[in-house]
């Protein structure tokens, strides 16, 4: 569902460069906790707890917020192998994905934590060199690592 946030193991959308296909991959990438020191502490889910027990003790299962770490992702995003039907030879063997593009929680209008904006299903890859389409949406379905947070949904304002 777009909106969801996003977490390394969700997959992105396939593309084209003429008869190659370069299927979904995992975006991979690297995660950010939102649990440093602030005046305003940090920002913690309690997977539907609250933040105390019935008999006012800490809730030992809050955990910190994780976001995609958009600057340390720069670079770490595995490259996806092309698929060509015989005799044609994928080309290129290989396309990069280069960095996150935010297209549903944008900049300006989105969401952010802590003044990090919160990459979330629907944003994507961008794919070098030009693929179709040349964004490559993240997605969360069966065959992906569902999102961290699924009570949490961003940017889903439709127009």
């Amino acid at each position: 569902m777009a909106g969801e946030i996003v977490n390394p193991g969700m997959l992105d959308s396939p593309s084209v460069i003429g008869a190659t296909t370069y299927p979904p991959l995992t975006i991979g990438g690297v995660l950010k906790s939102l649990d440093e020191p602030t005046p305003e502490g940090g920002i913690y889910t309690t997977n539907g707890g609250g933040k105390t027990n019935s008999d006012g003790s800490p809730n030992p299962n809050i955990l910190p917020i994780m976001i995609m770490d958009i600057e340390k992702s720069a670079g770490t995003y595995p490259p996806v192998p092309g698929v060509a039907p015989p005799p044609i030879i994928p080309t290129p063997a290989t396309i990069n994905r280069t960095e996150l593009v935010s297209v549903v929680n944008v900049p300006l209008t989105g969401v952010y934590f802590r003044g990090n904006l919160v990459t979330v299903a629907g944003d994507g890859l961008l794919a070098a060199p030009p693929t179709i389409p040349p964004i490559r949406p993240i997605i969360e379905n069966v065959l992906t690592s569902p999102t961290l947070y699924p009570t949490i949904i961003i940017g889903t304002r439709t127009i």
